[in-house]
C-alpha cells in the first residue's frame, strides 16, 4: 500500500516480470533461485483493467484457460471439472453459459463479475502466486468488499496473495495479514505483520512518536497521514524510510530473508515449475486460438454483416451502373472503370480490419503476458480466421456484379476472375491488419491508410498508364504495385478477344481520297501493326475509323498482355504471402505493451 505515485504497480509489475519499459536494476529470485522461462506461467496476475473476450461465455474464458495453462498430461476432462470448482468458488455457476459482453454496450455480466473472472482466468492455471493489481478498483463498497472476502477465502485455502490497494477501508483491511507500505519514490516504510485490529501496524508507529489512533479511525488512512503520503515525518522530524531501515523490524526481516534464501538453495529443496515458458505446444496453441478466434468472429455478426453489405453495395453499384454493357470502343472504358471500382472496395476493407485486429491484441497481450500462447499461433489465427468471409464477399460480388456487366460467360475466365478477386481482398485485410498491428491505435493507422491507399491507386496502371508516370515513378513504384497485377490480371481476363463493333458515336470521320476505297488507304497503317479498323472499307472519301479492333488492343496502350494473367495472379498470391509475414513480424515486435 501507498499514497499515489509512491510506485506499487511499478513494483508489482517488476515482481511479476510484467514491466516492459524503463531500466531494472538488481535481482529478483523465487526462494532463493533466479526466476526461469516457466515464471509467468505459474504464476497469476490480475490486472486493474478487466479485458476479456465480449464475445465468450464464461465457462469457455475459464476453459480456454485452464486448456492453455495447466499440464497437457493433465486429461481434459480434469480440466473441465476444476472449471467448475473455480465456478463454484466464485459463486458464478449460474453465470457459466453467460455471455462476457462489454461494459460499452451495457450487455453482459456486472463489474463485480468480471472482476472475479478475471481472478478466476488466473485461478484455474493453478498459479503458485497470485499477483493482484488493485483488484477493488472501479468497485462499489459491496462489491469491494465481496472481492476482497472472496481473496480472503482462497488465501485460507493456502494461496499466497500479493495485492496493491489504494487506501481500504478497516472492514477490508482487517482482511490482509501483512503489509508493504511504500512512500513516494517507492521507499520501504513498514514490512510486516498488521496483526489483530491493526495493532502490530499501529504499534510499530505510535512507539516511534506518532499519534495515536483513534479507535474510530481507519487505520490505513490514518498511516498514510502519519507518513505525510511519503514526505518527512511531521511528528519526529525524520523520514519514515530512515526509520525503518534502522528498526529492529528491518533486520528481523533481512535475516529471515537470508534464511530463506539459504534453504531454499539446498539441493533437496527443488524448484518451482519447470523449465518451459508455456505448457502446451505450439500446434495445440493454434487450434484453440483458432477455433476461439472463429467463434468470436461469427458471434461478432455486425463486423461480418459490414463486409457482406458492403460487398452487396460495391456488386450491385457496379451492375446498375455498367448494366449489359456493350462492345463499342468506349465500352472498353467502361468495362476498366467497373474493375477499378473494385479497388475502392479494398480501402474499406483495410479499415474495417484494423479495430478487430486491435480488439483481438488487447486479449492476445494480457494472455500472452500469462503465457497462454505464443505470437505465433495468434498472428496465423488471426490472419487466416477472415478467409471464409472475404471468400463469401467475393462471391457476393461476383454474383450481383459479373454477369449484371456482361463480362465474358467463359468458365475458366469467371473461375480467373474470382480468384482473383478473392487474394485481393486477401490482399486488403492483410495489408490492414499489418499496418494496426504497427499502430497503437485507430488514430494512428487512419493517417497511414489513405497514405498508402492513394500512391497503390494512382501507381496501379489506369488512372496514369505506364508510358505517362515520370521515370522515377516507372522505375521502381509501378513495379511492386500490388494492385497494378491485379487490374492487370483481370482487365485482360475480362477484353480478351472482344471483337469491338464501334457504335455510330465512337467512329471517327477521317477524310480519304476519292480515288480509292477507305480500306486500300488504311492498308499500310494497318500493316504496320497499328489498332483499330474501317467500318466502311470499300467507300472513298469519308472514312470511317474506329480507334479499336478488338479488346487486347485496347490494353496495349497500359503495356498490359493475356499471357501474364497467371503471372499476375502468382505476383497477388506472393504479396498476400508477404502480408502474412508481416502481419506475423509485426504482432512479434509489438506483442508486449509498454507499461
Amino acid at each position: 500500500m501507498g499514497s499515489s505515485g509512491a510506485g506499487k504497480t511499478t513494483l508489482m509489475d517488476v515482481l511479476s516480470n510484467r514491466k516492459t519499459i524503463g531500466t531494472i536494476s538488481g535481482t529478483i529470485t523465487l526462494n532463493g533461485l533466479p526466476l526461469d522461462i516457466s515464471f509467468e506461467r505459474i504464476t497469476g496476475y490480475v490486472e486493474q483493467m478487466d479485458v476479456h473476450n465480449p464475445e465468450q461465455t464464461v465457462r469457455e474464458a475459464l476453459r480456454f484457460s485452464a486448456l492453455m495453462r495447466q499440464e497437457p498430461s493433465v486429461p481434459t476432462s480434469e480440466k473441465y471439472a476444476y472449471v467448475e470448482k473455480i465456478l463454484d468458488m466464485m459463486e458464478m455457476t449460474h453465470l457459466g453459459d453467460a455471455l462476457i459482453g462489454s461494459l460499452e454496450s451495457g450487455l453482459g455480466i456486472s463489474v463485480e463479475e468480471r472482476k472475479r473472472l478475471t481472478i478466476g482466468m488466473e485461478l484455474v492455471g493453478k498459479p503458485k502466486i497470485l499477483f493482484l493489481d488493485e483488484p477493488t478498483s472501479g468497485l462499489d463498497a459491496q462489491s469491494s468488499y465481496n472481492i476482497v472476502k472472496f481473496l480472503r477465502k482462497l488465501a485460507n485455502h493456502g494461496m499466497p496473495l500479493v495485492c496493491t490497494i489504494h487506501q481500504p477501508s478497516s472492514i477490508l483491511f482487517e482482511h490482509f495479514d501483512r503489509l508493504l507500505l511504500l512512500a513516494r519514490g517507492g521507499r520501504t516504510v513498514y514490512f510486516g505483520d498488521i496483526g489483530k485490529n491493526s495493532r502490530t501496524l499501529l504499534d510499530y508507529f505510535e512507539t516511534r512518536g506518532a499519534r495515536a489512533c483513534a479507535q474510530s479511525e481507519n487505520p490505513a488512512e490514518y498511516i498514510l497521514q502519519v507518513i505525510g503520503a511519503g514526505t518527512a515525518a511531521v511528528t519526529m522530524k525524520q523520514d519514515w524510510a530512515d526509520l525503518w531501515e534502522q528498526s529492529d523490524e528491518c533486520h528481523a526481516v533481512d535475516q529471515e530473508l537470508a534464511s530463506i534464501s539459504s534453504t531454499a538453495r539446498l539441493p533437496s529443496a527443488g524448484t518451482v515449475g519447470t523449465p518451459r515458458e508455456f505448457a502446451t505446444g505450439e500446434w495445440f496453441q493454434f487450434i484453440q486460438v483458432y477455433r476461439r478466434m472463429n467463434r468470436s468472429w461469427w458471434r461478432d455478426p455486425e463486423y461480418n454483416l459490414r463486409r457482406f453489405l458492403q460487398g452487396l453495395f460495391v456488386g450491385a453499384l457496379n451492375g446498375i451502373s455498367f448494366w449489359q454493357v456493350g462492345k463499342s470502343s468506349s465500352d472498353l472504358l467502361l468495362r476498366v472503370f467497373s474493375v477499378f471500382q473494385v479497388l475502392v472496395m479494398g480501402n474499406s476493407l483495410i479499415n474495417l480490419a484494423q479495430p478487430m485486429l486491435m480488439k483481438q491484441r488487447q486479449y492476445f497481450r494480457r494472455e500472452y503476458a500469462s503465457k497462454f500462447y505464443g505470437w505465433r499461433p495468434f498472428a496465423l489465427s488471426i490472419v487466416l480466421t477472415e478467409m471464409p468471409y472475404l471468400v463469401i464477399t467475393s462471391v457476393i460480388v461476383m454474383v450481383t456484379a459479373y454477369w449484371s456487366i456482361g463480362l465474358e460467360t467463359d468458365a475458366v475466365r469467371g473461375l480467373y476472375f474470382w480468384i482473383m478477386l478473392v487474394f485481393f481482398m486477401f490482399f486488403s485485410v492483410s495489408f490492414g491488419q499489418a499496418v494496426g498491428a504497427a499502430c497503437a491505435n485507430l488514430s494512428q493507422a487512419s493517417v497511414i491508410n489513405p497514405f498508402f491507399s492513394s500512391f497503390l491507386i494512382l501507381f496501379a496502371g489506369v488512372l496514369s498508364p505506364p508510358k505517362s508516370l515520370a521515370a522515377f515513378w516507372r522505375a521502381w513504384m509501378y513495379p511492386i504495385d500490388p494492385y497494378h497485377y491485379f487490374l492487370e490480371g483481370v482487365i485482360t481476363d475480362v477484353l480478351h478477344g472482344i471483337e469491338v463493333t464501334c457504335s455510330q458515336d465512337d467512329l471517327i470521320p477521317v477524310p480519304g481520297p476519292t480515288n480509292t476505297t477507305c480500306g486500300d488507304y488504311f492498308q499500310a497503317y494497318f500493316d504496320a501493326g497499328a489498332p483499330g479498323y474501317i467500318a466502311n472499307p470499300t467507300d472513298s472519301g469519308l472514312c470511317q475509323f474506329c480507334a479499336y479492333a478488338t479488346g487486347d488492343e485496347f490494353y496495349a496502350n497500359y503495356e498490359w498482355s493475356y499471357d501474364n494473367r497467371w503471372r499476375d495472379l502468382g505476383y497477388l498470391a506472393c504479396y498476400c504471402v508477404f502480408n502474412i509475414f508481416l502481419v506475423v513480424g509485426l504482432i512479434f515486435l509489438f506483442r508486449k505493451p509498454r507499461r
